[in-house]
C-alpha cells in the first residue's frame, strides 16, 4: 500500500496487487530422510533395511510411544554383527510439494531451461531422521563357533544350540597369514577407497609373512543410545 498527499491534505491510496492464495490440503505425509542414495527401483530394498513396511506404520502411528518411534537401518543386513544406524521420528511442520517442469522445444530460443510449477499437495507432521554418529563397524571371522554360535540364534537353530560346545581357549594372540591373501590393514572390500579417506597400501609381495591380531574380541549385540554421559556414584 502506498499513500499521496496533495496541497489540499488530501490522501490518495494506491493499492498494490497481492499473491494469489491458496488452500493448503491437510493430506498427511510422512517422510524419512534416508542416508544413501534411493532410486525407483531400490525403494523396496530401502523399507526393508528399515525393518519392514510394518516397522515404520509402528513408528509413524498417532499414538506410537517412544519404543516405537526408534528406527534401526541396517545397511548390512546379512552381518549380524554390523550394528544398524539409529535413527527418531521428530515432528515436522513441512509441506509436500509437487513441482512439474516443462521443458521447451527450443532451448536456444531465450536462453530458458524450462518452465516449473509447484502445487502444495498435503502436510508432513513427522520424518524420520538418523543423525546420531553411526558406530564403528567390525566384522569377526564368521568360522568362529561364536560367529556361528550368533547366527545358530538368529535363525533359531535348535540341534545347533543343543550341539554347541564351548571351545578351549588357546594363547593364540597373533596369527601369521601369507602376503598374498590380504594387506596390513581391515579396509571393508566393497567400499570406495576413494571415499574411505583410506590410502590403499601397496601389496606385500608373496613370501613376505604379515601377522595379524588374533584376538576373538565380539562386539556386543547391542550398544546403548545415550548420548549423555551418566555420572555414575
Amino acid at each position: 500500500m502506498q499513500a499521496s498527499s496533495s496541497s489540499e491534505d488530501a490522501f490518495v491510496v494506491e493499492s498494490t496487487p497481492q499473491a494469489v492464495e491458496h488452500p493448503l490440503p491437510q493430506i498427511p505425509f510422512y517422510s524419512i530422510e534416508y542416508p544413501g542414495y534411493v532410486r525407483t527401483t531400490s525403494v523396496p530394498l530401502a523399507v526393508s533395511n528399515l525393518g519392514g513396511q510394518s516397522a515404520l506404520e509402528s513408528a509413524f502411528k498417532r499414538a506410537a510411544s517412544k519404543t516405537e518411534t526408534l528406527i534401526e537401518l541396517k545397511l548390512r543386513p546379512d552381518q549380524p554383527f554390523a550394528h544398524p544406524v539409529p535413527g527418531d521420528v521428530v515432528a515436522t511442520n513441512n509441506i509436500l510439494l509437487k513441482v512439474v517442469r516443462k521443458r521447451r522445444k527450443n532451448r536456444l530460443e531465450d536462453g530458458a531451461i524450462g518452465e516449473y510449477t509447484a502445487e502444495a499437495i498435503g502436510v508432513i507432521p513427522k520424518t524420520a531422521r538418523f543423525r546420531s554418529m553411526v558406530d564403528y563397524q567390525y566384522q569377526p571371522d564368521m568360522n568362529d563357533p561364536v560367529s556361528k554360535l550368533r547366527v545358530a540364534m538368529d535363525e533359531m537353530d535348535v540341534d545347533a544350540l543343543q550341539s554347541y560346545v564351548m571351545p578351549e581357549e588357546k594363547a593364540e594372540y597373533t596369527v601369521t597369514i601369507n602376503g598374498a591373501s590380504g594387506t596390513d590393514m581391515d579396509v571393508d572390500d566393497i567400499l570406495d577407497p576413494q571415499l574411505t579417506g583410506v590410502p590403499i597400501p601397496p601389496q606385500p609381495a608373496k613370501d613376505i609373512p604379515i601377522i595379524r591380531s588374533n584376538l576373538r574380541l565380539f562386539p556386543p549385540p547391542l550398544f546403548s543410545r545415550q548420548t549423555i554421559p551418566q555420572a555414575y556414584k
